[in-house]
């Protein structure tokens, strides 16, 4: 047995000389649980990922710009992965599926092998009446859905995530009734712990959410109840808002603090070293993949942002350009982002 790495395969002596695989046979190996086994399992995914991912089946995100030699060759994304969750890309169904069959045969060369039943496919954009043929492996065709749950968060949808994250966040705080109805423990403590685990329950991802007037008044609303009900203060009470919430901001005001830092966080990626993020914050959506007329996307919301109001279509090249020129230097844009969100 053998791992192939960027390297010749095969097995090797002490003096590094190859062997012949059948000079001897290897009856040990590494178990699940063993300190090893994470870090083996990331370099035999790493291989398969690398060997299998073929940028043209990919979604565009940078034309090639200036001559072959000086310039720089088209950038495109195929895959997000964590650990062994891995979401693949595609803009054709055609070119989704034979990115598929290269990933399924180079997973089966170390032994690894698709799970049909957990792996599901999603169309975005406008596919007219949606007939189109199956996205198959070799255990047969893969179910089709209208959403996808991807490391805890709804993809499609940033409206339909937060339900799901407003109603587990009520879970949580039910579970810790006790705590909030305790005469013993100081509104502090209450705050600290509400803090420390509803709040990260519900804004789980919510650096990501393309936030409407809407959504954000949902958000305000329900942050408020629960608020009140780690406190333990009921409508009947008539304590107002400002009363409730003391030194602490409103949570749509700290959520665009976040959403600030983490896209700037996201751009200077690309100092050190290429990371998809720095594409992605400002990418423009190709013509046929989001609806038409009038809507919402990520980069609007970060104008809106930072400048306080939404921007003209027609203005926001420069907008962008402006954004992308404060976010490089890390103190200044944190001092800023301060000063905006008071």
């Amino acid at each position: 047995m053998s791992i192939y790495y960027g390297a010749k395969a095969g097995l090797m002596d002490s003096d590094g000389q190859l062997l012949d695989e059948n000079t001897f046979s290897l009856s040990v190996g590494v178990l699940q649980g063993d300190t090893l086994a994470p870090y083996i399992f990331i370099i035999v995914m790493d291989f398969v990922m690398r060997s299998a991912m073929m940028s043209e089946c990919g979604i565009l995100l940078a034309k090639k710009t200036g001559s072959v030699r000086r310039g720089q060759p088209a950038k495109y994304l195929t895959d997000l992965d964590f650990a062994d969750d891995i979401a693949l890309f595609s803009p054709t169904i055609v070119k989704a599926q034979k990115l598929l069959n290269s990933l399924e045969k180079w997973a089966q060369t170390v032994g690894l092998k698709i799970n049909q039943g957990k792996t599901e496919y999603i169309l975005v954009g406008d596919w007219g009446d949606k007939k189109q043929r199956d996205i198959k492996v070799k255990a047969g065709p893969l179910k089709r859905v209208d959403d996808y749950k991807y490391l805890g968060s709804w993809l499609l949808n940033s409206k339909a995530d937060f339900k799901i994250r407003k109603d587990l966040a009520w879970t949580a705080i039910k579970k810790m009734y006790r705590v909030w109805k305790s005469d013993h423990i100081d509104r502090k403590v209450k705050i600290n712990l509400f803090l420390a685990t509803i709040e990260s329950i519900l804004l789980y991802n919510a650096t990501t959410w393309t936030m409407t007037k809407g959504l954000e008044k949902s958000l305000d609303g329900a942050y408020t109840k629960l608020l009140r009900y780690a406190l333990n203060v009921s409508w009947q009470d008539h304590v107002k808002n400002v009363d409730l919430y003391g030194n602490l901001p409103k949570v749509s005001i700290r959520l665009r603090q976040r959403r600030l830092t983490f896209a700037a966080h996201c751009w200077r990626s690309a100092q050190s070293a290429y990371q998809p993020a720095h594409e992605l914050l400002f990418w423009s959506v190709p013509d046929g993949v989001a609806k038409r007329g009038a809507y919402k996307t990520y980069v609007k919301v970060l104008l809106q942002d930072w400048y306080g109001e939404s921007i003209k279509k027609r203005e926001q090249s420069i907008a962008v350009l402006n954004i992308k020129s404060a976010m490089e230097n890390r103190k200044e844009w944190k001092k800023l982002v301060e000063k905006k969100c008071k």
